[in-house]
């Protein structure tokens, strides 16, 4: 499994909420059990470590 690094300050998508639905407690909480809220979690965080990658990536070809 790769490693996610996560950072929190992006809106109710808190460091807390992508622990609790990338781990196996999203069984437990209440509010991981409705439609669609893991996924849009989750979604998030991908769409977050892209842009990270993203910003890493570009600064690795300007030091070229």
């Amino acid at each position: 499994m790769v490693q996610r690094r996560r950072s929190g300050g992006y809106g109710w998508r808190t460091r807390s909420t992508e622990d609790d639905v990338f781990s196996s407690w999203r069984r437990v909480y209440c509010y991981t059990q409705r439609a669609g809220v893991c996924a849009r979690i989750k979604r998030g965080a991908r769409r977050r470590e892209r842009r990270e990658a993203k910003v890493e990536i570009r600064a690795a070809l300007a030091e070229r």
